[in-house]
C-alpha cells in the first residue's frame, strides 16, 4: 500500500470517528465551541467532509478506465452534483413561496375604514389577553380613525375556513367605544395620555359583539398548517414545505368581502449549497444542547423567511392606517 492510500485511509478514519462522535453525542458541537470555537467548528463540518470523502473515494474507483484524468474528473463530478441537487430542489421551494405571494396587495395610501373594525389574531394559549384594547386599539379609537373596534382571536389553522362575516353567528368579539361620563369605570393599564383623557371624562367602554358589526377586518392568519418538523424529513434531498401566514384588511361590500391589504410571511428551509450534511436537533431545549431535544444526522438546511409580518408589522400599519397608528396624543 502506498503512503498517499495510508494517508487517506487515516484521513477517513479520523473523519468517520468524528462522525461517530457527533452522532453519538450531538452536544460535543457544543463543548467544542467553548473549548476554543476551532474543535467544535471541526465537529461540526466532520460529517460533510466524511460523506463527500466517501463519494469521492467511489467515484475515483470506478473511474480508474479513464486514468489518471479520473483525479480531475472525480471532484469535478461531485462538485456539479453537490450544488445542483440543492438548486433543483430549491426551485421548487421558492416555486411555492411565490405562488403563496403572487396575490399580495399593497396600499399607495391609507384605507378608509368605516365607522368600525374587527382587529383579530390568532390564538395563542400562553396569553390571557385576547379580548382588551391594547396599542392599536386605543390609537384608532382616541386618534378618531373609527367609532368602534372589536377586538377577539380566532382558532384557524388552514386557509380551508377564511376568517370573515359569514362566521358571525359563533365568532363573539369585545367592542370597545368611547363615551363622554363625568365618572369613568376603572380599567386594567394603559398608556399615561390614554389615562389622562380617560380622566377627562373620554371613558373606554365595551360591550358584547359579533364580527358581523364591523365594515372592516383587520386579521393575521394562518394559510398552511402549523409548522412542523420532522427529523426523518431531513434525510431528503427534495424541495421543502414552505409555512405561511398572512395579514390582511378586508372590508364589507353589499355583495362581497373585499380585500384592500394583503402581505403574506413565508418561512422556507431551502438546502445549503453545496449539499451539507451534518447533525439537527429538534425538540424542547436550546438547539441541539436541549435537555430534550431529539438529533439525527441529515441534509442541513437554511431558515428563509420573506416578509416577516412581526418584524414590519410598524411600518405596515403606518401604510395602512396613516396618522391614526400615531401614538395617542394627550388632551389640550
Amino acid at each position: 500500500m502506498s503512503k498517499a492510500l495510508k494517508i487517506w485511509g487515516g484521513f477517513l478514519f479520523v473523519t468517520g470517528l468524528l462522525t461517530a462522535i457527533v452522532f453519538l453525542e450531538p452536544t460535543a458541537i457544543i463543548m467544542g465551541l467553548f473549548l476554543g470555537v476551532v474543535p467544535g467548528l471541526i465537529l461540526y463540518v466532520a460529517p460533510s467532509i466524511f460523506l463527500y470523502s466517501i463519494l469521492l473515494t467511489a467515484l475515483i474507483f470506478l473511474l480508474r478506465p479513464v486514468g489518471k484524468l479520473r483525479w480531475a474528473l472525480a471532484p469535478l463530478i461531485l462538485a456539479c452534483v453537490g450544488f445542483y441537487i440543492p438548486y433543483s430542489a430549491n426551485q421548487a421551494t421558492f416555486n411555492k413561496v411565490r405562488e403563496l405571494t403572487k396575490d399580495d396587495i399593497d396600499v399607495a395610501s391609507p384605507i378608509e375604514l368605516g365607522s368600525s373594525i374587527a382587529l383579530i389574531r390568532s390564538s395563542n394559549p400562553f396569553r390571557n389577553d385576547h379580548g382588551e384594547c391594547k396599542s392599536l386599539c386605543l390609537r384608532l379609537l382616541y386618534n378618531g380613525a373609527v367609532e368602534r373596534v372589536l377586538v377577539g382571536t380566532h382558532s384557524k389553522r388552514i386557509e380551508d375556513a377564511s376568517v370573515g362575516w359569514h362566521d358571525a353567528e359563533n365568532f363573539p368579539l369585545t367592542a370597545y367605544f368611547i363615551e363622554t361620563r363625568d365618572t369613568c369605570p376603572p380599567g386594567p393599564k394603559r398608556p399615561s395620555t390614554v389615562n389622562q383623557r380617560i380622566l377627562l371624562g373620554e371613558c373606554l367602554m365595551s360591550e358584547q359583539a359579533t364580527i358581523a358589526d364591523a365594515e372592516t377586518i383587520y386579521v393575521t392568519e394562518p394559510v398552511t398548517g402549523p409548522r412542523t418538523f420532522a427529523l426523518v424529513a431531513s434525510r431528503k434531498l427534495g424541495d421543502a414545505a414552505v409555512f405561511a401566514k398572512r395579514t390582511r384588511v378586508i372590508r364589507k361590500t353589499e355583495d362581497r368581502l373585499q380585500t384592500l391589504f394583503q402581505k403574506t410571511e413565508t418561512t422556507a428551509e431551502p438546502l445549503f449549497y453545496p449539499v451539507l450534511f451534518g447533525v439537527i436537533g429538534h425538540g424542547s431545549g436550546a438547539g441541539i444542547s436541549g435537555s430534550n431535544a431529539q438529533t439525527t444526522l441529515g441534509f442541513l438546511r437554511d431558515d428563509v423567511v420573506q416578509n416577516d409580518l412581526q418584524r414590519f408589522k410598524w411600518a405596515d400599519e403606518r401604510r395602512i392606517f396613516g396618522d391614526f397608528d400615531e401614538p395617542v396624543k394627550a388632551p389640550l
